[in-house]
């Protein structure tokens, strides 16, 4: 089972593997939740799109916030665990670690990047943001974070819906370009 690993050769894909890996919850921490994975991956897919976003009028707005309009740019802006512990278990810098080094993760740990590989490696090299799921009303993640209701810009942003450790923010309507 855990030799069945697909990496993704794409760099943005083994980035958002990266993130997905690092953020989401494990058997361990909260629970293992497909949904969670995807929610947290379209987030980031999500704040890399809307990051060039801008207000109709002149002023900076806020979406500058969520990165350059890269994915790297949206995980570094976001993503608390960035380049930390989790992180470099799967990763050298921003590229994943040869197939034979993560075969010798911990069985936890290894069980965890297969199934994030499975929501990562069904998003595809070309993905379209933005993305609403069906798991979160239709509608589209654009943070997360590990509280119960404080969405990062309340002013902006509802709560959408919550897996294992993480609720899920997605724009109020009309608010997505300021």
């Amino acid at each position: 089972m855990a030799a069945d690993l697909t990496l993704p050769t794409d760099a943005t894909l083994q980035l958002l593997t990266a993130a997905v890996f690092a953020e989401s919850s494990t058997r361990a921490f909260g629970g293992e939740s497909h949904e969670e994975k995807e929610a947290i991956a379209w987030a980031i897919l999500n704040m890399s799109h809307y990051a060039t976003v801008k207000p109709a009028r002149a002023r900076r707005g806020y979406n500058g916030n969520f990165g350059d309009g890269t994915v790297l740019g949206a995980i570094r802006a976001a993503i608390d665990a960035y380049q930390g512990p989790r992180w470099r278990l799967i990763m050298n810098d921003l590229v994943l670690k040869p197939k034979a080094e993560l075969l010798r993760l911990q069985p936890g740990d290894l069980d965890h990047l297969r199934l994030v590989l499975v929501v990562t490696n069904a998003i595809g090299p070309a993905p379209m943001p933005p993305r609403a799921l069906a798991s979160l009303g239709n509608r589209e993640p654009v943070q997360f974070n590990q509280a119960r209701d404080q969405p990062p810009n309340p002013q902006r942003q509802e709560k959408i819906g919550r897996f294992a450790r993480h609720t899920f923010y997605a724009f109020k309507s009309g608010r997505e370009a300021e």
